[in-house]
């Protein structure tokens, strides 16, 4: 058998996926939590938080609770992702990229009648006065004791911001996108900050998993190639189709009438067939 000729066939199918593992996004983490182990990296100035199960809980006795990452970042492009859940029936829950008193940005999740009533919220703070850049009340799914996914991406003045429920899979798309005052300086330097406020007692917030990474561009998660046209679908299952036969055809040729080296060959061209295929149709 000549294996130059099934080694260049074999690089025909695989060639194509390529460029989808050339093609993640690099990252450098400047933040990371996960909550399985203490709270070093925060610095708790009100009420209470503790771990609790692997996440960051704050204080069941009605009162604020308060804590900021030790570490001060001054990244203008980043993105940052964390989990919260609310265990409560008149919560509000926020997380801030706070520089001082007078400048953050922050996402705020109601879940009670306050502040507007069952709500995602993004806002931003500049000079002490706040403005709310969005606010969703279309967020039917957001119910205590759910956990909610947040992800926003912040480059150079622009945002990127969506949040989904963890039943759910992440969406492709942003949510929202648009541009922050160009007064909110974030190179003067900013840390995260974890607030949960306007709890009864037995209330209370939780988070977890919170990540701040410089990317560029921010990683999103790979669609599959189902809405493509129609046409472009059929013509592309041909060809692999035919790409199947003439590689079975070729092994044949090549391979003397070695019944084996035909069986795992054609093994092998199914699955990268059915790789291609999932990459088509998305199933």
């Amino acid at each position: 058998m000549k294996i130059p000729l099934l080694f260049i066939l074999g690089m025909i199918f695989f060639i194509p996926l390529l460029p989808l593992v050339s093609a993640q996004t690099e990252q450098s983490i400047l933040f990371e939590d996960d909550f399985s182990g203490n709270l070093s990296q925060w610095n708790v100035t009100e009420g209470t938080y503790t771990i609790d199960s692997g996440v960051a809980k704050s204080a069941t006795d009605g009162t604020t609770s308060v804590m900021f990452s030790n570490e001060t970042f001054t990244a203008d492009e980043f993105t940052l992702t964390f989990r919260a859940n609310a265990n409560v029936g008149s919560l509000n829950d926020f997380v801030f990229l706070e520089i001082n008193d007078s400048y953050n940005l922050r996402v705020q999740m109601n879940l009670g009648s306050g502040f507007g009533g069952l709500s995602v919220k993004f806002l931003e703070k500049v000079d002490g006065s706040s403005n709310t850049i969005f606010t969703d009340q279309n967020y039917s799914y957001l119910a205590d004791g759910e956990w909610y996914s947040v992800k926003l991406y912040v480059n150079s003045g622009s945002y990127s911001f969506k949040i989904w429920n963890e039943s759910d899979s992440e969406p492709v798309d942003w949510m929202y996108e648009g541009s922050l005052d160009p007064d909110l300086d974030l190179t003067d330097g900013y840390r995260i900050k974890l607030y949960t406020a306007n709890l009864a007692v037995t209330e209370y917030g939780q988070y977890d998993d919170i990540l701040l990474t410089v990317t560029s561009p921010p990683t999103q998660p790979t669609p599959p190639i189902n809405n493509i046209p129609n046409g472009l679908n059929v013509v592309a299952s041909i060809a692999i189709v035919a790409g199947f036969l003439l590689f079975l055809i070729f092994l044949y040729m090549e391979s003397g009438l070695n019944t084996q080296i035909i069986i795992y060959g054609t093994i092998g061209a199914v699955i990268i067939v059915s790789l291609l295929g999932y990459l088509l149709t998305g199933s």
